[in-house]
Parts: structure tokens; C-alpha cells; sequence
């Protein structure tokens, strides 16, 4: 009889204790979720899969809390069990630990949010600016030159943008200052190079002033839509724009700590099998234009960042099935497996299939930008400036690695540029054209800013904006020049380099964990695609003069690095690794 009475007393403990843990872990994720919409539910794309993602870090929560409660329950002597706190202290208690949750929540959080931008100065740039025109800023993220005007410039894969390059001026030979999104879009907002914003850390610093704060001082309306998530407000990428529009399920999912606690190949089988990473092109365009067709009076400067070529590369059946040679294949099991420098490499098979889905998402973002281009003709007509360009490339084994991030090789850094001017200038630029020599991304900005008879900002507090305005070369007044061109990041274990004059490009990686500093040189003129190594080959060495090339390269790095030391904003330090987690970045 006493045995029986034992082992009831145990069970009864187990259930009681299973129950009160799942109450608590509901409780905690509710109060979390509230914190978490409060702070950032702009994130969340009210969509069937999203909520999914939602639902089972719920379920996660639940079961976790209910196994540790029995746990607690068996190990909890009977006695405790008999203890019955007051019921108003009880529920005083708990809606204490309920408001703390939930005030915790929104302030781990709240950072995300946009900053509120001050009041245009009464000495507004404004006055300088003579019909100043509508501005249309395109990023299409990882989109490789080669891929989208393919080998006759023609836009194979994008009639629409083929269309737009035939009154536009397109450049072949334009290279981003980064392999990977963050530093290459700090640099093209600045005018500064990401190694002395230090970008690489994942933050746009506060103390750069941005595009769009030049154009709100000139009394622009300045509007973002942007698709890529760690492009964020609170990496600093917010500044200047009165609106900044972001959706991602499966970011806002991954803002919940038990989401987090997935294995990680389990959250990469979610972003394939549920479309929730992206807001995608089509919904971005209708929110675009959305905001052109809005009244305006103010002149529009409106920033529109599509991510679909981006890794998880969807399928897209409509537009074309997966070729039949092609193979089943994980990419981010293969993309970290290359990323440990190893021989091993997906079958051609495979390959093919992860070219073919990136080959397709073109096809798809090209029809979104078809519509986006005809309602802002329908809107502006030909008065408006249009960019379209890319942060980076993307790898499919050029140099035995798959995406991007890890190499500053041509693939990573040689992105399309495009520039239609409105028609009342076209002829002064020489309008259209293709433009075979090479520029920088960091020229955009200072291009943009003589155009539009804007200043540069010189203060002690800001470092001098380092890119150059290459309008001047567009109107024949100046001759193309040869000054170096710098792409650099840190990522991955590793700092690279990368340093053109012309069509010599070399390249240095150095490591965090003290392996031997590599060095590449490359000849782009007979060798495009960057696959002969000349590092070692002693009549090329001498016909440059390496040994006075290389000087020029690490004095300019140091100059770069010394010019971003006296401006450090340490209290921003790693805000956007949540982010950059989330989207398999870093692990």
C-alpha cells in the first residue's frame, strides 16, 4: 500500500510539474513574442509560412519548458509541492515577471529600429540644385556582370534591363569594393572605403554622412525598400530616409531565442522549403510602386534592394525546370564545406543545378523590374536618374568556392553599373554608351553629388569623402584615368585584399590564424576570368616592377586603415551579429 502511495506521489509531481513548465514557457514566449512585435513587427511578413516559423518556435518553447518542469517536478521533494502561495501574490508575481519579460524583449531589440531624423536646415542643400530630379537607386544583390549582360552585352537573362541599357549608359568594367554586402554598401552610401569605416565589423558607422542625408538636406523625400535583412536600420543603414520598409519571416522567427536553438542545417531546410527569407521581387516592386505613385512634392529619391538572386536559390518551374543532367544538392552544406579551402567539390551535376536556379531568379527579378521601370516612366517620364548596380558578385567554383564573402576574385567584385540620365542631359554625357574603362563603386556617391550640384561635406569630425566624380571622364573633359582601385573585407578567419592598376590585380589574404599571408597577381587583359597565378613568374614580376606596385598597394591599405582610426563608434560594435547569424553569414 505505501508502495503504491509512492509512486503516485511521483507521478502526480511529473504531471504537475510537466504543466507548470509548459505555463511558464508559454508565458515567456508570448511576453517575448509582444516585446518582439512592439520593437520589430515591421519585420514580420504576415504570410502562412511565416507564421509557421512562429508556430513551431513556439512548440519548441513549449516542449522544452514542459520537459525541464517535469524534471523539476520528480527531483522536487513532495513537501514543496503542498506549500499554496497566496492567489493575489501569485498573480501579482506574475504579471511582474510577464510586464519584465516583455519590456526585456523590446529593448534587446529596439535598436533595430529606424532613427528619427532631424529637420532640414534652413541652409539646406536645396538652393544649390536647379530642377532637381526624381532618383531611382537599384541594388540587385549578388548579381554577377558577366551573368546578367552576358558575352555580347545583349542581357540574356534580362530583357527588361536590356531594354532600360539601350538609352543608358552601361559600364562593363565596374568593380565593388567588397565581396560581400555590408562593407560593398557602405562604400557605395559614403563615398568611403569600407576599410576605414571598418565595415567588415557588420555596422555602418554613425559618424559617415550617407546619400540619402545628402539628399534629405536637399530637401529630397528620401524612401527605402530593402529586402536584404542585414542591411538593417540599426547597422546604420537607415540614415537619411524618412521611410525604410523590410519584411523577413524567417528574420523576425530567428529574433526568437528558441527558434535559435535549431540546429543550424535545420534552419537552412526551412529558408528553402518555406519562402520566407526574402519579401521577394514581385511584393517589393508593388511596394515601390506603391510609394512612385504617391504625390509628391518633393523631389523622390527612392532606394529599391531586391535580394532574389541571393542564396537559397528557389526554382522557379514556371520559368524553367531544373535541367535533367542536373543533381540534387544542399548548398550550404557544400558552401561550408569550401569554405575550409579542402579538394572536395559538388559534381558538375550539382553545379549545374545551383547555376540554373541562380540563372532563373535573374529571369524572375527582371520581370518584377520591368513593372517597377514602367510606373516610373508612367510617373516621371525621362526625367529621372536611374541607377542600377549590384553590392557583389556570386561564386560557382571560379576559384573552388560557391557564394560569396570568402574571395575578392573578378567573379565577387565585377558588378553591372548602369546610369540613365534624364533626357535633357543625355547628350552632354554621351548618352547612350558603353564605358569599357574601368571605375569604382566608391565614385558613385561624388558622382552623384556633382551631378546634382551638391557639396561634399568637410568636417573634422568626418573623413573626406575618397571616391572621385567621374563625370567629367562621361563628358569627354578629362581623360580616363589609372588610379588604383581597392576592394577589401574581413571575413571568415581572414583579411583580403585586393589592388588593381589597370589590368594588373593583385591580391593578399592574410590570416587570423597565423597561416603563411597568400599572395595572387593577375593579368587581366589575357587572362579575364583572374586563373593564372603570375606571383611567381619572374619576367612579369619585373615588367611592373612588383617590388614598387606592391610598395604603393601597403602604403595606400595603411593610409586607408589609419584614416578610419579617430573616428570609432564602440557603442555600436556587434549590434548586427543577430543578423548576420541568422542568414548563415557567420555561425
Amino acid at each position: 500500500m505505501q508502495a503504491s502511495k509512492s509512486s503516485y506521489s511521483l507521478s502526480m509531481r511529473f504531471f504537475r510539474g510537466l504543466k507548470i513548465g509548459a505555463f511558464f514557457a508559454a508565458l515567456h514566449f508570448t511576453m517575448d513574442l509582444i516585446g518582439a512585435t512592439l520593437a520589430i513587427g515591421f519585420l514580420f511578413d504576415p504570410t502562412l509560412a511565416s507564421t509557421i516559423l512562429v508556430l513551431i518556435a513556439f512548440l519548441i518553447s513549449l516542449t522544452l519548458g514542459a520537459c525541464l518542469g517535469a524534471i523539476v517536478g520528480i527531483v522536487t521533494p513532495a513537501k514543496v509541492w503542498n506549500l499554496k502561495p497566496p492567489r493575489r501574490g501569485l498573480m501579482t508575481g506574475l504579471i511582474l515577471v510577464a510586464l519584465s519579460i516583455t519590456l526585456l524583449s523590446y529593448n534587446l531589440r529596439a535598436k533595430r529600429q529606424a532613427p528619427t531624423l532631424a529637420k532640414r536646415s534652413a541652409q539646406s542643400g536645396r538652393a544649390h540644385l536647379e530642377s532637381p530630379p526624381p532618383i531611382l537607386w537599384v541594388i540587385m544583390d549578388t548579381l554577377r556582370a558577366d551573368t546578367l549582360y552576358g558575352p555580347l552585352i545583349d542581357f540574356p537573362l534580362a530583357p527588361n534591363l536590356g531594354q532600360f541599357a539601350q538609352n543608358a549608359i552601361t559600364f562593363k568594367d565596374a568593380e565593388s569594393s567588397s565581396g560581400w554586402t555590408i562593407p560593398a554598401m557602405a562604400t557605395m552610401l559614403t563615398g568611403i572605403h569600407n576599410t576605414t569605416t571598418d565595415a567588415s565589423s557588420g555596422i555602418l558607422p554613425l559618424w559617415v554622412k550617407t546619400l540619402p542625408e545628402y539628399l534629405y538636406d536637399a530637401g529630397y523625400s528620401t524612401h527605402a525598400l530593402v529586402d536584404n535583412v542585414i542591411v538593417e536600420p540599426r547597422a546604420g543603414f537607415a540614415q537619411g530616409f524618412e521611410t525604410y520598409f523590410q519584411r523577413s519571416g524567417f528574420r523576425f522567427a530567428f529574433s526568437l531565442p528558441t527558434f535559435r536553438l535549431m540546429p543550424e542545417k535545420l534552419h537552412h531546410l526551412l529558408r528553402e522549403a518555406l519562402v520566407t527569407s526574402y519579401y521577394g521581387a514581385p511584393r517589393l516592386t508593388n511596394r515601390a510602386i506603391d510609394v512612385i505613385a504617391q504625390p509628391h512634392t518633393q523631389p523622390l529619391f527612392l532606394y529599391v534592394h531586391y535580394m532574389d538572386p541571393h542564396a537559397p536559390y528557389h526554382p522557379h518551374p514556371e520559368i524553367s525546370p531544373d535541367p535533367p543532367t542536373s543533381e540534387p544538392v544542399d548548398y550550404y552544406v557544400w558552401r561550408d564545406i569550401l569554405r575550409k579551402d579542402v579538394e572536395d567539390r559538388p559534381s558538375p551535376g550539382q553545379t549545374q543545378r545551383l547555376k540554373h536556379r541562380y540563372d532563373n531568379e535573374i529571369i524572375y527579378m527582371d520581370k518584377a523590374i520591368g513593372r517597377l521601370l514602367k510606373a516610373w516612366h508612367e510617373q516621371f517620364g525621362e526625367n529621372g536618374l536611374i541607377i542600377f548596380t549590384s553590392d557583389h558578385g556570386e561564386e560557382f567554383l571560379d576559384h573552388g568556392h560557391l557564394g560569396h564573402g570568402h574571395t575578392v576574385h573578378r567573379e565577387m567584385v565585377n558588378v553591372p553599373l548602369m546610369m540613365r540620365f534624364p533626357d535633357k542631359d543625355a547628350q552632354k554625357f554621351g548618352q547612350p554608351a558603353t564605358v569599357d574603362k574601368p571605375v569604382s563603386q566608391i565614385d558613385l556617391l561624388p558622382s552623384m553629388l556633382d551631378y546634382l550640384g551638391l557639396q561634399a561635406e568637410r568636417t573634422p569630425e568626418r573623413p573626406l569623402i575618397q571616391g572621385k566624380s567621374f563625370l567629367a571622364q562621361l563628358q569627354g573633359q578629362a581623360p580616363w584615368g589609372n588610379q588604383p582601385i581597392i576592394a577589401s573585407h574581413g571575413r571568415h578567419g581572414r583579411r583580403t585584399y585586393r589592388y588593381r592598376v589597370e589590368d594588373t590585380v593583385y591580391i593578399k589574404t592574410m590570416f587570423y590564424d597565423k597561416r603563411p599571408t597568400t599572395k595572387e597577381l593577375y593579368e587581366l587583359k589575357s587572362d579575364p576570368r583572374e586563373q593564372k597565378n603570375l606571383i611567381a613568374d619572374k619576367e612579369f614580376l619585373q615588367a611592373i616592377n612588383f617590388q614598387e606596385f606592391t610598395k604603393q598597394f601597403e602604403n595606400t591599405a595603411r593610409a586607408l586603415v589609419q584614416k578610419g582610426k579617430t573616428h570609432v563608434d564602440k557603442s555600436r560594435e556587434d549590434q548586427n551579429i543577430e543578423s548576420l547569424r541568422a542568414l548563415g553569414y557567420i555561425h
